[in-house]
């Protein structure tokens, strides 16, 4: 895992759980239609590691339906050949993955640079009142 990149210029697209889960459950190619959404845009993908243990912990998880481990199954397989392929950078999350983000969005040096794909309700309120543009795809 890396610190998340500060380089100038580029967006970073930051990845939640539910719409990882969401992405899989659905067939939504979301590499693919982000990409042609931020056409021109220089931007990588960051996956918050507590992303990865979410995954982890839906797997191991007693309470969860099978078809919800078996969607947290394939985003860590889809996640370890997109890392593989270096399209997408897993980064070192030292909070729980939506006070990790929030944080991120409120470093000066990140205005205008972040992009989060979720689901979440509360975190895209949230992030909605900082400016971060948030990134939601529909089923096709």
């Amino acid at each position: 895992m890396v610190a998340a990149s500060k380089k100038v210029g580029i967006k970073q697209v930051m990845l939640d759980t539910n719409a990882l889960v969401f992405s899989v459950q659905n067939k939504v190619d979301f590499v693919s239609r982000i990409t042609e959404m931020l056409e021109g845009c220089n931007f990588e993908f960051i996956i918050p590691s507590g992303v990865v243990d979410e995954l982890q912990m839906m797997i191991n998880s007693k309470s969860i339906k099978t078809k919800d481990k078996l969607s947290a199954g394939i985003s860590l397989k889809l996640i370890s050949g997109l890392v593989n392929q270096r399209k997408i950078k897993v980064v070192d999350s030292d909070l729980p993955v939506d006070d990790w983000m929030i944080k991120q969005a409120k470093l000066p040096e990140n205005k205008g640079r972040l992009a989060v794909f979720t689901y979440d309700r509360p975190l895209k309120q949230y992030l909605k009142k900082l400016g971060v543009q948030l990134i939601l795809l529909k089923k096709y």
